[in-house]
């Protein structure tokens, strides 16, 4: 195969148009072994020339004025304050990632010319980019001008972390209290994040922790692992500090004292066989050591009443995350009344964890299906874990939502039953919602399950509720000159909207506000066709950043932008179809930790552990000692 011919003077032509055409006329595969290293470099310039162009645009967009006539141009001399709503919403970015955009794009283009001017002559690539502005962000700028003169021009042949070292050295310099600052400032920063993983576990992590309490968390964490190992606990280290910090997180350990947590811990373990099943460790509680088994309800047994009382005033519009729910057991925060005590030995214990909402199909609930459950906001989890959170979360308040055969929603309540088999004791708090489809519930009360089964009272709670479903439609609406919506309304557009009715949201619509979509004080009335839940960012953004919503049927609501941009957000299922099982062989030893999780929690030995001393390495006869 002969070589393809390179456009000459490839390894030194700039980055733009004239790259761009060159590159994309190469065929690959022709390239000499020897020439491809010069194609790399190339094709690298001109990636770091696009990434520098698309930071341009948004910077633009940012200083774009809101509501234009047409073919107007008109820029603002500082950011609008709303402008990254518009790259949220055209770019389908989540808020947060529109965020650090339009910040990083405004610091670097109008904050560090330099280094935006290596950037766009693709000299240096968006990771280099973000070092600059991690190590110079909240210096002057004659600092910034004074450390980008002899930084840049270095900056192409270091690597990140060598840039990072040159630079924090270079700010120290010039400003000696940079270092206090940054850690001041990383600590006034600090906050809690959850990421969902690709296999459908969570990562929780903290950052800005003050060095100090962070190392002294760490410690009593490694020690109390430690102490249940030597206790007995046969799951690994790492396994073991997991399980420490959610109990000390959710509640569960409270008020426990040392030997109580180790003894749960170990119980725990041996009651599922392995850690982080589904049943989540059960309760982590300890039983009690004599008396019986908690009572089981009966089949028709109601739940303590989740009565409606009148609706709470709160000060703004709608209600806000810290406002109470009037549902009872609405409210997805920790409740501490009627906490469920037990006891280990004579010390009684509180069950101080908080309960969740989880919305999960019934037909998985009954074991017709191994779908899995979502956990509003944050992911999906598998259908063993599903049936134990809600066998778990019988205090919670329980919805239901009956969809149609293409899983759209026609009906939804509140019920105060729960199955036979539910435990008694349990977080307090949390949602757990049903979803119910027309032809199982037909299907279900022809086949019997109705009159009899564990999940029958709910079941047949369900279906005498839909029976009455149009006069249930009729009360929702009966106070449409009301202020605030009442219980059930704000419950029925939690229900069918999902989330925040804004492009992309993701929060749950229970831990928003109520928004009127004309608002009230114009005229709106407080109906089905004029509300849904919208989060307090994007309540902000409609009311103060110029966005305008309609909503032209019950759910589908219409969002247009300042500088005209139109989406359509609502109306999506709640069953959406899914492939039938075909299941796959993983292997024997699958189930088999794949990760050294046994080391300690810091990258140094934990104290009063030492460490033998690394021998020197092998010098061989036949090879140089390093």
């Amino acid at each position: 195969m002969d070589a393809v011919v390179l456009p000459e003077g490839l390894a030194a032509l700039p980055p733009g148009a004239g790259l761009d055409a060159a590159l994309g006329a190469i065929e690959l595969s022709q390239v000499a072994n020897d020439r491809i290293l010069e194609v790399l470099a190339a094709q690298y310039r001109q990636l770091c020339h696009e990434q520098a162009r698309m930071v341009a645009v948004i910077a633009e967009v940012g200083r774009c004025e809101g509501h234009p006539g047409p073919g107007q141009i008109t820029r603002l001399d500082t950011p609008e304050y709303h402008a990254s709503e518009e790259t949220r919403a055209a770019l389908r970015f989540t808020r947060r990632a529109a965020e650090c955009e339009h910040e990083l794009a405004e610091k670097v283009v109008h904050g560090m010319p330099g280094v935006f001017t290596a950037w766009l002559a693709g000299d240096i690539d968006r990771q280099r980019v973000l070092v600059f502005d991690r190590y110079l962000t909240g210096l002057t700028p004659e600092q910034v001008a004074s450390i980008c003169r002899v930084a840049v021009p270095r900056a192409p042949a270091l690597t990140t972390g060598q840039l990072a070292v040159l630079l924090r050295r270079m700010v120290i310099a010039v400003d000696p209290e940079a270092a206090a600052r940054w850690y001041r400032k990383g600590v006034r920063e600090r906050n809690v994040f959850a990421h969902l993983a690709h296999d459908g576990t969570i990562t929780l992590s903290a950052n800005g922790l003050p060095a100090d309490e962070a190392e002294a968390a760490c410690v009593r964490l490694q020690d109390l692992a430690a102490a249940a190992k030597r206790a007995g606990h046969p799951g690994l280290i790492g396994q073991i500090r997991c399980d420490l910090y959610l109990g000390m997180l959710d509640g569960r350990f409270h008020h426990m004292t040392r030997d109580q947590v180790i003894i749960t811990l170990i119980t725990s373990y041996h009651e599922t066989g392995s850690a982080g099943t589904a049943a989540d460790q059960n309760s982590g509680l300890v039983p009690a050591t004599g008396g019986d088994k908690p009572a089981q309800a009966t089949p028709d047994d109601p739940i303590p009443s989740h009565d409606e009382p009148g609706d709470p005033i709160p000060p703004d519009d709608e209600r806000g995350d810290d406002q109470p729910s009037d549902d009872g057991a609405a409210s997805t925060g920790t409740s501490t009344s009627g906490d469920d005590v037990v006891c280990t030995g004579d010390t009684p214990i509180r069950d101080e964890r908080a309960g969740i909402e989880i919305r999960v199909g019934i037909a998985t609930l009954l074991g017709h299906d191994e779908h899995p459950a979502e956990i509003p906001g944050l992911g999906l989890l598998i259908a063993p874990d599903a049936r134990h959170r809600v066998d778990l979360q019988r205090r919670a308040q329980w919805r239901f939502a009956v969809t149609d055969t293409n899983g759209h929603l026609i009906f939804d309540g509140l019920t105060r039953r729960r199955p036979h088999s539910i435990r008694r004791d349990g977080p307090p708090g949390g949602i757990v919602e049903l979803h119910v489809p027309i032809t199982l519930l037909e299907e279900l009360a022809i086949g019997g399950v109705t009159a009899s089964g564990e999940w029958g009272g709910v079941i047949n709670d369900v279906t005498d509720q839909y029976t009455r479903r149009d006069r249930q439609h009729q009360d929702l609406n009966s106070r449409p000159d009301a202020r605030l919506p009442g219980a059930a309304l704000r419950r029925h557009t939690e229900i069918r909207d999902r989330t925040c009715t804004f492009i992309g949201c993701r929060r749950s619509a229970s831990s928003c506000e109520q928004d009127h979509t004309r608002d009230h004080n114009h005229g709106g009335n407080t109906v089905t066709t004029n509300l849904g839940p919208c989060c307090p960012h994007d309540h902000d953004v409609k009311h103060n950043g110029g966005w305008r919503v309609t909503q032209p049927q019950p759910g589908i609501f219409v969002w247009t932008s300042p500088l005209g941009g139109v989406y359509q957000t609502g109306g999506e299922t709640f069953l959406p179809p899914m492939p039938d099982p075909e299941p796959t062989e993983l292997g024997p030893t699958f189930d088999e930790p794949t990760l050294v999780i046994d080391g300690p929690i810091l990258s140094r030995p934990p104290p009063k552990s030492p460490q033998p001393p690394t021998p020197p390495p092998k010098v061989y006869p036949d090879e140089p000692p390093f």
